[in-house]
């Protein structure tokens, strides 16, 4: 699967202070690969890979009225990968009928983009073993729906010392996907959909992180 998300980056990092209260957002666009390989009919492998790239612009929301970070606007990239061992239940003897998933795996997402301090800005990186559960559900002829949600069991956050808050604790990570697809041959879809995914930490220090990706994302879609 070939997916090119566009969409929107929010990110709002706090020091724990009445003074510094950071909250900002930027266009985001991107590319990821997905693959499924089938070890039988119910049992897969996910395997994913993505990119993405903003402009990221800031505020600091504890004064009034808000007042623009020194950095202005900052570069951000992200990169994500993941991969995962799943089973999925047909609830009849077509391939690409009506079907759920569960899945279990590890993901990873690196946000990069300038440290600094005075601003609040820094990279980090969330990773997180998850459980993830989804369905396939046709609705008329090539017309269908798919959704997905994942969900961190447990949370890991690196980097976190770029923005000099100490040791992070809580942290978490959830995904949903909800879309639709067409098939154009028994093999070929098109497809999209909306997928949001969220990060957040707590710091020793007080500090508080919290980032939020929305893309919609137009895809294609083939099995071999």
């Amino acid at each position: 699967t070939v997916l090119l998300p566009v969409g929107v980056y929010t990110r709002q990092y706090s020091t724990g202070t009445a003074t510094q209260n950071f909250g900002g957002s930027g266009f985001l666009f991107g590319a990821r690969i997905d693959g499924n390989l089938w070890f039988t009919k119910a049992f897969f492998a996910d395997l994913g890979v993505g990119f993405a790239y903003s402009v990221y612009a800031q505020s600091n929301l504890a004064v009034t009225p808000p007042v623009a970070t020194t950095t202005g606007a900052a570069d951000l990239t992200i990169f994500s990968a993941r991969g995962s061992l799943g089973y999925t239940l047909f609830l009849d003897d077509d391939l690409f009928g009506p079907r759920g998933w569960a899945k279990a795996g590890y993901q990873s997402t690196s946000y990069s983009m300038l440290a600094d301090l005075a601003s609040g800005t820094g990279g980090n990186s969330f990773g997180s073993i998850f459980l993830g559960i989804g369905a396939d559900v046709p609705i008329r002829g090539a017309w269908g729906a798919q959704l997905n949600f994942d969900f961190g069991l447990v949370n890991f956050v690196d980097n976190a010392a770029t923005l000099a808050a100490g040791n992070a604790s809580g942290p978490s990570s959830i995904s949903f996907y909800l879309g639709g697809y067409f098939r154009l041959k028994p093999r070929m879809f098109l497809r999209a959909g909306f997928d949001f995914v969220a990060h957040s930490a707590n710091f020793a220090s007080g500090a508080t992180l919290n980032q939020r990706i929305i893309t919609f994302a137009p895809s294609f879609v083939y099995y071999f």
